[in-house]
């Protein structure tokens, strides 16, 4: 049987593949386990103005507006365990330092919205209380610290980011974004240097051309060279450890997914093909793909 595998654009667009899998009855729906291999943990905590309990119930249509809206790159697998998908987490970073943790996500008041998660203390924690509350198990691991050592019927999902072998540290420094305002804006923000945008990105400031104004968010002189950035032979180096450990894996998995990471500017666009085109070898002499692209 071939195993399905999604080529995607951005980290997000992994649950809508899952979403729309499990409604499908082509995954389980729970207790299942996430090989996520990936320079970022991709573990931040959502929130949203719509609940996301009701996802299920939603056409494909609108699975798709409402991940791309309300849920990020970094915040997708965090939104999977609250929807209880995931009972297992294991990030993969090159050389990510080994540790493992007990966390907890639910929602304030049942709500789906106002997302809580963190680490699980204790099993009288009040919010695990609430019906939405999950436990899940979140482990870290580096490229040599890594091993399978799941039971025979562990369902795993197998989640794969492109800049795992080569990664822009700081993409913001080269995702200029110029947008234009009000002349009052502009001079609100000339006079506040505690205007609450100062304290979202890295570096904003205003112009003005022809008569307009504009802010310009992440416009700077000079651009450094990402030191997470690496050439061909290394590339090639993971590629091939990546492949001996998952043959290690003696099952394989439900659904692959892997994420280029362009747009955001995590992996370096001139790597994007060689990297996926290797990538997509090394999995086909493990299992028999069946390559989409897109969610």
């Amino acid at each position: 049987m071939k195993t399905k595998c999604h080529v995607i654009e951005e980290h997000n667009e992994a649950l809508i593949v899952w979403i729309k899998y499990i409604k499908n009855n082509q995954i389980p729906p729970s207790h299942n386990f996430l090989l996520h291999f990936d320079d970022h943990s991709d573990m931040s905590i959502p929130k949203f103005d719509e609940s996301l309990t009701g996802i299920f119930q939603k056409s494909d249509d609108d699975i798709v507006d409402f991940v791309m809206r309300n849920i990020t790159i970094e915040t997708f697998i965090v939104s999977a365990c609250f929807l209880k998908i995931f009972d297992k987490v294991d990030w993969i970073q090159i050389d990510g330092v080994t540790s493992s943790r007990q966390n907890y996500v639910t929602s304030y008041n049942d709500d789906g919205k106002n997302i809580i998660s963190g680490l699980l203390m204790s099993e009288e924690n009040p919010f695990l209380q609430n019906k939405t509350s999950h436990c899940y198990t979140f482990n870290k691991f580096s490229e040599k610290t890594f091993s399978y050592n799941e039971s025979p019927d562990t369902v795993f999902f197998l989640d794969i980011d492109l800049d795992y072998f080569s990664c822009e540290v700081n993409p913001n420094l080269a995702n200029e974004v110029v947008i234009e305002i009000s002349k009052d804006e502009y001079d609100n923000f000339n006079s506040n240097f505690y205007h609450p945008v100062r304290y979202l990105v890295n570096r904003v400031e205003v112009m003005t051309q022809d008569e307009k104004y504009y802010l310009v968010i992440n416009y700077y002189h000079d651009v450094i060279p990402s030191p997470r950035k690496v050439d061909n032979d290394a590339i090639l180096y993971r590629l091939n450890d990546l492949k001996n450990k998952l043959l290690e894996i003696p099952v394989s998995p439900k659904i692959i997914t892997i994420c280029k990471s362009v747009n955001s500017g995590y992996l370096p666009e001139d790597q994007c093909e060689f990297i996926l085109t290797h990538l997509i070898n090394v999995l086909n002499e493990i299992y028999d793909l069946n390559v989409c692209y897109g969610y």
